[in-house]
């Protein structure tokens, strides 16, 4: 975990010129978009009216496929991430923190960009898990998620059984809130 000198920090060094703190103008314009906002609240319905099918991608890369199903099966824990992603560094502090070993397939490094296999990987994700967004961590062959999942599945305890159930060691600091590993800049969650 990183020391608290009561300095305002950015978490990765990509955005060490870059304030925490928004303006008002930038606050403004983070909130024009409310579909798209961290601190909206999902609304709930009863019905399915809203749900949107994702349309299958086509033509996947048979060895990007292969690949991905075989990271998810034989890696006790895996991540799909990007080296530059502040989430993908909020769930690296996690796993930091609890000692966690794990492997992290980063889709934009150097050892993927050949041929776009990053990109390949990628667009398996998508199909196969429906979202777009990394990362994406699995343990022990199940998908837990994204960042806000991951840390919410190490809070939650989920994470931890599903450690314990596979064998996979692991440490739980005491003084851990998972969400303080978030980007600074991200506004707190309301309550639904």
């Amino acid at each position: 975990m990183l020391p608290d000198t009561g300095e305002r920090y950015m978490s990765t060094p990509l955005f060490d010129e870059i304030e925490v703190d928004m303006t008002a103008d930038e606050l403004e314009l983070s909130q024009s978009t409310p579909s798209g906002q961290f601190d909206a609240v999902n609304p709930s319905t009863d019905d399915d009216s809203d749900i949107v099918e994702i349309a299958p991608l086509r033509d996947l890369d048979r060895v990007a496929v292969d690949f991905y199903e075989d990271a998810v099966a034989s890696e006790p824990v895996v991540m799909f991430a990007l080296e530059w992603c502040e989430f993908s560094w909020s769930v690296r502090k996690l796993f930091q923190a609890m000692a966690i070993d794990y492997r992290s397939v980063d889709l934009d490094s150097v050892d993927y960009q050949t041929g776009d296999f990053g990109g390949k990987i990628r667009e398996v994700l998508h199909e196969r898990l429906g979202t777009p967004t990394i990362p994406q961590v699995f343990v022990a062959g199940q998908h837990i998620g994204g960042a806000t999942e991951s840390l919410e599945s190490a809070r939650s305890g989920r994470m931890q059984s599903l450690l314990a159930e596979a064998g996979i060691p692991f440490d739980e600091p005491a003084d851990l809130d998972p969400y303080d590993l978030l980007p600074k800049w991200v506004q707190p969650r309301k309550s639904a």
